[in-house]
């Protein structure tokens, strides 16, 4: 499985070990990153790779992408988005040719939806976890839904037009999953919910700090014997 991933993952420890994997790392630019894809799903072919994970949006969901996403849709004549941002097509249609060039015959679209307070009666907000939130006194975990559907790749199309249309379609078809998330508490048919503890999360902060330390304490330790060499 490759991972597509936004450039500023490369601090952890995470994005360390996705790094050593080859993974693609995007966020330097369309030229380059549409290159660095390209790439990565080529190695991907030789290494016998069958799937990747890609977020079509690019970013997250904040005012100021929100704008310019918006600014996007209105000038080029698109639906506007509520819930999510402007797909991004180019690495999109990168990787479905190199996927079908791979055998694969299924899209699987993935939406994530954040409990929100006025449908479960619950008094966090709908924003997902960050480091502040992780630290500051929170009653309760929050709540976490998935809503996945299995898509014949066949449908996207062959052409790169084709493709385009498909995933601005798709996007749609997300933005009403994520409204109809928000005014029910759940989405339609069936999900799973996953509810992440306080306790764990923590944890694995602890451990990337260690990692960190440790890694520190290597490269100081280190430092005599290579200016050496």
């Amino acid at each position: 499985m490759l991972w597509v991933i936004w450039r500023s993952f490369i601090m952890f420890p995470l994005g360390w070990a996705s790094k050593m994997c080859e993974h693609v790392f995007v966020g330097y630019g369309k030229d380059r990153d549409l290159q660095a894809t390209v790439r990565g799903c080529q190695n991907l072919l030789k290494r016998g790779f069958e799937s990747v994970v890609f977020f079509p949006e690019g970013s997250v969901k904040r005012p100021s992408t929100q704008r310019k996403s918006r600014e996007y849709t209105q000038n080029n004549g698109l639906p506007d988005y509520h819930h999510v941002l402007c797909p991004k097509t180019g690495a999109f249609s990168v990787i479905t040719e190199a996927l079908k060039a791979q055998g694969c015959t299924e899209y699987v679209d993935i939406t994530i939806g954040f409990s929100d307070a006025s449908a479960v009666g619950r008094v966090w907000n709908a924003n997902p976890l960050d480091l502040w939130a992780i630290f500051a006194v929170a009653p309760e975990p929050q709540e976490v839904h998935f809503h996945v559907q299995r898509i014949p790749i066949a449908q996207i199309g062959e052409s790169e037009e084709a493709q385009r249309a498909w995933l601005f379609a798709q996007f749609e078809v997300k933005d009403r999953l994520l409204d109809n998330f928000h005014r029910n508490g759940h989405f339609p048919g069936p999900s799973h919910t996953f509810v992440p503890g306080a306790v764990p999360l923590l944890c694995d902060l602890c451990v990337w700090l260690a990692a960190l330390a440790a890694l520190a304490l290597a490269a100081r330790s280190l430092a005599p014997s290579l200016n050496g060499y």
